[in-house]
């Protein structure tokens, strides 16, 4: 497999068929994440981790909020520098809920699947 240079260092990802009670680790999308990151030490594809409790509440119980996922890439040159999606307070605490989700997922098509009043600031 051959990785081209990437111009981002993290790249948000969405996961159409990943939830489900036939679905596991072992199949499809799950067991492709699995193999990726086996094969590549420096690139790894992890859920986003929390991102549900960064949403409006009316769209937290949604079932994409489990569906998001980040590639990282951390051999990338602007991996340790600040991607400005994370907003540091005195006590060092995250607060992701300032973040417009619009400017998160406008590379994306989701009109499908994420109403636009859940990506409105």
């Amino acid at each position: 497999m051959i990785l081209l240079p990437l111009d981002l260092a993290r790249i948000h990802c969405y996961f159409d068929d990943i939830m489900g009670f036939t679905f596991s680790e072992y199949t499809g999308e799950r067991l492709a994440i699995t193999e990726f990151n086996n094969a590549h030490q420096m690139r790894k594809i992890s859920p986003i981790f929390g991102f549900k409790y960064c949403l409006p509440k009316s769209y937290s119980g949604r079932l994409w909020s489990d569906q998001m996922y980040m590639a990282h890439i951390f051999d990338h040159d602007l991996y340790g520098r600040s991607d400005g999606l994370v907003i540091r307070h005195d006590h060092g605490f995250t607060d992701l809920g300032q973040i417009c989700l619009a400017h998160l997922l406008t590379f994306l098509d989701f009109a499908d699947v994420i109403p636009m009043e859940a990506m409105t600031c």
